[in-house]
């Protein structure tokens, strides 16, 4: 339970900065960040932290893991000024 509430502090960035993109006009960044993070990085490595003997508790560090990077990386884009000149 605590892995599951500390992964909260980087879901809460992934869901304010999709939904100010999405308003924005741009639904692309966090639609296609979510795909390439889910299938390349956290179904991967969910399944190796099975294989690895660590169960749900390992699910829950890279899921943990997943949401502090994604995290970063949309408010990385957030500084940007690319997305807020974008033509809709």
């Amino acid at each position: 339970m605590r892995v599951a509430g500390l992964y909260k502090v980087g879901q809460s960035p992934n869901l304010t900065c999709g939904g100010i993109f999405r308003g924005a006009g741009n639904p692309q960044w966090p639609t296609t960040l979510t795909t390439i993070f889910t299938w390349l990085f956290t179904v991967p490595g969910s399944f190796l932290a099975v294989r690895l003997g660590f169960g749900l508790p390992g699910i829950l560090w890279v899921m943990f893991t997943d949401e502090m990077l994604r995290g970063a990386i949309n408010l990385w884009y957030f500084t940007t000024p690319r997305w807020r000149f974008r033509k809709v």
